[in-house]
Formats: structure tokens, C-alpha cells, sequence
């Protein structure tokens, strides 16, 4: 199989930074500039073989994923992931229903990462259900398809929850431990891109092999 690295993004930022998560747009567009990498959602990313594939995805659901990633990801003909809060859909800084239909309808995918965002392992076990089933839910109305792909809120997991989100009907939970993808899997880790970070350590982070380990 070929060598998959998914990433992790957050908002991206056109002026300064404002979270430690932003990352400029100037350097995802270098990222988007790399030579020889195929960028793909999760879903698409297996179609490739004997490619470098960068998986990209983007958690909460931020008004940038509309403004400035989409539009990034139609010039560049790459796709993404989109793991969206559905209790935030609408609100200010954030991606509307609309938007978020166009981008599905575009070849975007879209996942849940929660209906509220909280901390999971802090929920009972109903709590945890309906955060985890009735964000798929309203994700599957809407979109009017198959919502197969879940991050984790906060990166915050354990063996109890993977299961339960593989049991609820997901073939792939994203979490934020660091690694790449070695064969068809339903636990993904995911490598994070975020402001710290200088075009040198992007680079070794997107280009990740079997040898290295992404701090």
C-alpha cells in the first residue's frame, strides 16, 4: 500500500495569528506548493497506489475552511476532510449549513467531530451516544450521504471511545497521536501543522516516513 500521512489543521489565518492552532495562509499554500504529494480526504486517499498522499483535514468547522481552504483546495484539484462541530454550524466564525454542502457537493468530504465538542471521557455513556450518533445524524440529513469518519474533540481518547465511535457505524476515527498510516485501518493518528512551526519543520512533517517520528 502507499504511504499515507494525515495532518491535522485548524483555522487558517489571512492577517496575525490569534491561537496557537492558526496557521498563516501563505504557509498552507507552501504545503499545497510541495512537490510529488497528493492531497486527499480520507476517503479518497486509498484510490491512490505507489503515490505520496497527504491526507489533509481540518477540525471544528472554522469559516476558513469556506473562505480560504476551499477555494485553495479547488486550484490545487486536492480534496480534504472536514470534521465539523454540529452545534457550531451557523455561529459567528464558523462554516454555515449552505457552505457546508456546497463543499460536499464540490468532492469535499465532511466528518463529525461531535455535536458540542466536549470532552468525552469526561461523559457518561448516554452523553457519549448522543455526541457521537446525532452528530452523524444530522451531518448524514444534511449532506444527504454516508457520514463515515470521526476526530476525536480536543484529540482526547481511549481504547473504550474508539471502539464505541467504530460501533457506531464509522469506519475511521481520527485521534492526534503523531505517525502515518501503514495499511488499511480504522484508527487513524494524525500529524499536526500549527503556528509554532517554520516551512522547514512542515516539510518534515508532511514528508513523515516509516523512520521518523513527528513530534
Amino acid at each position: 500500500m502507499n504511504k499515507i500521512v494525515p495532518l491535522v489543521l485548524h483555522r487558517i489565518v489571512v492577517d496575525s495569528i490569534v491561537d496557537f492552532e492558526d496557521v498563516r495562509v501563505e504557509d498552507f499554500r507552501s504545503i499545497l506548493d510541495l512537490k510529488d504529494i497528493y492531497f486527499h480526504s480520507l476517503e479518497s486517499a486509498y484510490s491512490e497506489n505507489n503515490k505520496n498522499v497527504v491526507c489533509l483535514t481540518f477540525d471544528d468547522g472554522f469559516a476558513s475552511d469556506w473562505e480560504i481552504v476551499f477555494p485553495l483546495l479547488q486550484e490545487y484539484s486536492a480534496t480534504a476532510t472536514f470534521f465539523v462541530v454540529t452545534d457550531w454550524i451557523g455561529k459567528k466564525g464558523y462554516l454555515t449549513h449552505v457552505q457546508i454542502k456546497e463543499m460536499s457537493d464540490s468532492g469535499m468530504q465532511i466528518g463529525s467531530h461531535s455535536h458540542t465538542h466536549p470532552n468525552l471521557i469526561d461523559l457518561d455513556e448516554d452523553r457519549i451516544n448522543h455526541e457521537i450518533r446525532h452528530s452523524r445524524l444530522f451531518l448524514e440529513d444534511l449532506l444527504g450521504k454516508e457520514v463515515d469518519s470521526f476526530s476525536f474533540p480536543f484529540g482526547y481518547e481511549n481504547s473504550y471511545l474508539i471502539r464505541k465511535v467504530l460501533q457506531e457505524g464509522y469506519k475511521y476515527c481520527c485521534t492526534s497521536r503523531h505517525g502515518i498510516v501503514k495499511s488499511h485501518m480504522g484508527m487513524l493518528p494524525r500529524n499536526s501543522i500549527n503556528s509554532s512551526m517554520g516551512m522547514k519543520k512542515i516539510s518534515a512533517t508532511v514528508n513523515a516516513c516509516y523512520s521518523t517520528r513527528t513530534i
